[in-house]
């Protein structure tokens, strides 16, 4: 700006001295005539005026001029290139004015990124701070679980532990009772009859870990269903028997069999007044007892040709107290099965009752099993009524009283005593089988040992319509034995002359 201002005095000053140049006199100050080249001696006023003259030539001033115009063009020029590089300083100014914008454009969006970023990852930190911690309290309830698991396990081992001990101990504890049952079985044969009664009864069952009460407060049928639905329900053991108390009433189980599981004891309230009835089984019994079972003071009562009996069955002791069995006609009371094996059943204090065709005492008893009848009677309405004891079997008959009008008193392995037998057609022993009966009254139309069989009598009281007989082989001896007139036999139990 102050070159422009300088540049326009100049041309001023030039156009003065160029209309005045012949008198080089002009209205100007000293000052500016002294840049024209007066010095100070050559300036003077002229007439009192305004006006200025300057001594020295127009050769001097246009002098001056051309230099003061080469110095304005020097100076213009430098002016130009001063503008121009200030008009380029102002571009490059103002591009890195642009560049800076979009820079700070660029920091802010930057800045903005940086910011949303930095919130991404504050969130991230805070999602990762609460995964860490619900990692660190999944990883403790682990632990804890850990701890508890172990601890269960440990818990269940020592269960296990114990449950092998128990388990050790039970079967130990069975294997010392089973080997005392077979000892002490042995002596059964000898002795006072209540005591090895009570030997018995000890071994069975000694006490129950739980019992049954079955009531009667429906009708024949409702008891009876619910007496078999009581048997279903119980799971015995060895080690926890179970008692069935029957109360008071009729208890009819159609044409079902009450089977009872081996240790297991069903006790009615007497043969009179509790009874389980059967209308039909198809020679199947009414009750049937599984082994190390017991069966007391009850009546069991068949109402039709087929039905009643009490089955003797499984591979351990069985025990029948105190029962009146009324079996239907042409069907066995008692009786015992084949796969019984060596097993024990003892039979006592009993009635036996069939109502027609005959009374089959034992049937079925064979192979080594063991049956002991004592205080036994049976009860023979007719003459067509009979017994039957098959081959194979271990039978002990005491203190009995079996009358029959019909079958063969067939014995096989029987040891008889203070027993009577009446009205049996026929007694034999046959099948290399050994029949004994002593101290007893028997009466028979005839005795026969058959097939190399072995009939002994002695001390007894002996009447028969038939003289014995024998055949195969089989003999017959008697020793002490007499007739209904104490009239003596001879060793071959013939009359003596």
């Amino acid at each position: 700006m102050k070159i422009q201002q300088e540049k326009k005095h100049i041309k001023y000053l030039v156009a003065v001295t160029l209309t005045l140049a012949s008198t080089v006199a002009f209205a100007a100050p000293p000052a500016t005539l002294s840049r024209l080249g007066c010095g100070p001696n050559e300036v003077a006023r002229v007439n009192g005026s305004n006006t200025w003259v300057c001594s020295t030539s127009l050769s001097a001033a246009e002098s001056s001029i051309a230099t003061l115009d080469g110095d304005v063009s020097t100076a213009q020029s430098a002016a130009d290139t001063a503008a121009a590089e200030a008009a380029a300083a102002i571009g490059t100014a103002t591009s890195a004015q642009s560049v800076a914008n979009s820079a700070q454009a660029s920091a802010s969006s930057a800045a903005s990124d940086a910011a949303a970023a930095q919130g991404a990852a504050d969130s991230a930190q805070a999602a990762a701070n609460s995964a860490q911690s619900t990692a660190n309290s999944a990883a403790s309830e682990a632990s804890a679980a850990l701890g508890e698991a172990s601890t269960a396990l440990a818990a269940a081992g020592a269960a296990q532990a114990a449950a092998d001990n128990a388990l050790s101990q039970a079967t130990a504890n069975q294997n010392s009772i089973q080997s005392n049952l077979e000892l002490r079985i042995q002596t059964l044969e000898n002795g006072d009859f209540d005591n090895r009664l009570d030997q018995l009864e000890s071994l069975n069952i000694v006490s129950f870990s739980d019992t049954v009460i079955v009531s009667s407060e429906g009708d024949a049928i409702t008891n009876g269903n619910n007496l078999l639905s009581a048997i279903s329900t119980i799971n015995p053991t060895a080690q926890q028997p179970v008692l069935i108390i029957i109360e008071p009433g009729v208890f009819n189980i159609g044409s079902s069999r009450l089977d009872i599981p081996s240790y297991t004891k069903v006790s009615g309230a007497g043969p009179e007044v509790t009874i389980i009835e059967q209308s039909s089984s198809s020679f199947a019994g009414a009750v049937g007892l599984s082994g190390y079972g017991e069966v007391s003071n009850l009546g069991v009562r068949g109402t039709d040709t087929s039905s009643g009996g009490v089955i003797l069955g499984g591979s351990g002791n069985n025990i029948v107290r105190n029962v009146k069995v009324h079996a239907g006609n042409d069907r066995a009371v008692l009786s015992a099965s084949a796969s019984q094996g060596s097993a024990k059943n003892l039979v006592y204090d009993t009635t036996l009752v069939a109502d027609q065709n005959r009374i089959i005492v034992l049937w079925s008893i064979s192979g080594s099993s063991i049956v002991e009848l004592n205080r036994v009677r049976s009860i023979v309405p007719s003459e067509n009524v009979g017994g039957n004891i098959m081959q194979g079997a271990k039978v002990t008959i005491k203190n009995s009283d079996l009358q029959n009008g019909f079958s063969t008193f067939h014995a096989s392995s029987a040891n008889v005593s203070d027993t009577s037998i009446d009205g049996f057609p026929v007694i034999s022993a046959n099948d290399q089988s050994t029949l004994k009966i002593s101290r007893s009254s028997l009466n028979s139309g005839q005795v026969r040992s058959e097939e190399n069989g072995v009939f002994k009598i002695a001390m007894s009281e002996l009447d028969y319509q038939f003289a014995p007989a024998t055949s195969g082989a089989g003999t017959i001896s008697c020793l002490n034995v007499y007739g209904s007139d104490f009239s003596l036999y001879d060793d071959s139990c013939l009359a003596q002359p």
